[in-house]
């Protein structure tokens, strides 16, 4: 293992105080998940030390949020080989036993940014992994999986291997563009941190546990749909938010015409200057757009309306000027951005003449999960899929897609009784999506 002396603070990016904020402000719960379905066994203690050893490999995952200084900072925590990593136990329900896993609530301030079950089954073991959002972003927990499996498959060719520590790397977002042209990027944007709304609901008469409802586009259906879109110039992105809002629209009933916003998020490592040397960070920020509805709509139409509405987004590079602010904001506000952000919400909160704020909808689609990169040794992967943050109250959809499977989930703490909605939100978007390639006569080779 490194001998490298790790410094006792790190600075906090501007980023992090905004997602730390969240869920102060109960927009959601900062934690994110993966889970992975083997054909095999894995070999605990191996595996035991692998999470150790990421530890090493990236640093802040070492590292507690610590929000009660004048100046916030991550703070290195104590003991660190005597907090559990890696908790087992067996299962005859995996799925269901990793999503309540990822639910459990991580306190950012107080402990690591990573923790892991492995759930023992009859026919193959399955990889739960807790992250928190604080400490990285989707595109984050995606490497952090990948690097995870490294490790592990060096540590079954060598176990005295060890990494070295991914110390100085970047923690937020950047571009190499201009000043110039970071002026005219900064001039073109257009920036809400929360856009007016008509959304309404759903309502909810009490919370209940923290919960994942979950739903599949199988791969059949995906690739149809994607050689669907190809000649209007849809994106299976563009595809999926087609099909939630058409269902946001059935479920919550908008009037025609509302003004209906849709927070989606974007990963700007794209974006970096090539070569960048990145840690496990957020990395990502918001795009809105505007799709009202429209009465007796067809799923054609309403896509019509999608990639209208994301042209403007892909013709404005797509999360540059994104990029240019957050490195802007990193530099001028840095952390203090939990005090004044702080300020700014609970303006926004109570601002207007008396009546309901609308509701904003929420959707991330984390994109595909490398199946090359997610390798486990001699262990073959049966599925993979990630989990977004638990959402007390509005709707966030969460994609992601493994070998063409795209999983689709909200994390939820709605009651028993009000749980429905979110399945309705969540299995109608799959069924809008499947209903439109039945309809269709576009086959897959």
């Amino acid at each position: 293992m490194s001998g490298t002396a790790m410094p006792a603070t790190l600075p906090v990016q501007f980023s992090e105080c905004v997602v730390f904020l969240s869920d102060e402000f109960e927009a959601y719960r900062p934690q994110l998940g993966g889970v992975i379905m083997f054909n095999a066994r894995l070999d605990q203690a191996l595996l035991d030390r692998a999470l150790r050893l990421l530890l090493v490999a990236e640093p802040i995952l070492a590292y507690a949020f610590d929000p009660d200084l004048k100046r916030p900072m991550w703070r290195r925590v104590e003991h660190l080989d005597q907090i559990p990593l890696l908790y087992v136990r067996d299962s005859s329900a995996p799925d269901a036993d990793a999503a309540a896993f990822v639910a459990t609530r991580m306190d950012p301030t107080a402990g690591l940014g990573i923790a892991a079950m492995l759930l023992r089954g009859t026919e193959g073991d399955t990889l739960a992994v807790r992250v928190s959002h604080v400490t990285m972003d989707g595109g984050g927990l995606k490497e952090a999986l990948y690097l995870l499996a490294n490790i592990y498959q060096r540590l079954h060719e060598d176990p005295g291997w060890a990494p070295e520590p991914n110390t100085g790397a970047l923690r937020h977002a950047t571009t190499d563009a201009g000043l110039l042209e970071k002026l005219r990027l900064l001039s073109e944007s257009k920036f809400e941190i929360l856009p007016e709304s008509d959304w309404h609901g759903p309502d909810i008469s009490e919370t209940g546990p923290a919960r994942y409802v979950r739903a599949t586009v199988e791969p059949d259906v995906l690739k149809r749909a994607a050689a669907l879109g190809r000649p209007v110039g849809a994106t299976v992105n563009d595809i999926l938010v087609a099909a939630y809002y058409r269902t946001l629209f059935r479920v919550l009933g908008p009037a025609p015409g509302s003004r209906t916003p849709l927070m989606m998020t974007v990963d700007l490592r794209k974006h970096l200057p090539q070569g960048t040397r990145v840690a496990l960070a957020n990395l990502s920020s918001t795009w809105t757009i505007r799709v009202p509805p429209v009465d007796s709509e067809d799923f054609d139409a309403t896509l019509a309306r999608v990639v209208e509405a994301t042209r403007e987004w892909k013709e404005t590079d797509a999360g540059r000027a994104n990029a240019v602010a957050d490195a802007i904001g990193n530099r001028l506000i840095g952390r203090r951005a939990l005090g004044l952000f702080r300020k700014q919400f609970e303006k926004v909160a109570t601002a207007g003449d008396g009546e309901a704020r609308g509701t904003l909808q929420l959707i991330t689609n984390i994109g595909l999960i490398d199946e090359e990169r997610l390798d486990f040794a001699d262990n073959l992967i049966a599925d993979a899929w990630l989990l977004g943050p638990i959402v007390p109250r509005g709707v966030g959809l969460v994609a992601s897609t493994y070998r063409d499977r795209m999983s689709l989930s909200h994390g939820t703490e709605f009651s028993d009784s009000d749980v429905a909605v979110v399945m309705e939100v969540v299995e109608g978007t799959a069924a809008e999506i499947e209903s439109w390639v039945q309809a269709s006569r576009v086959s897959v080779a």
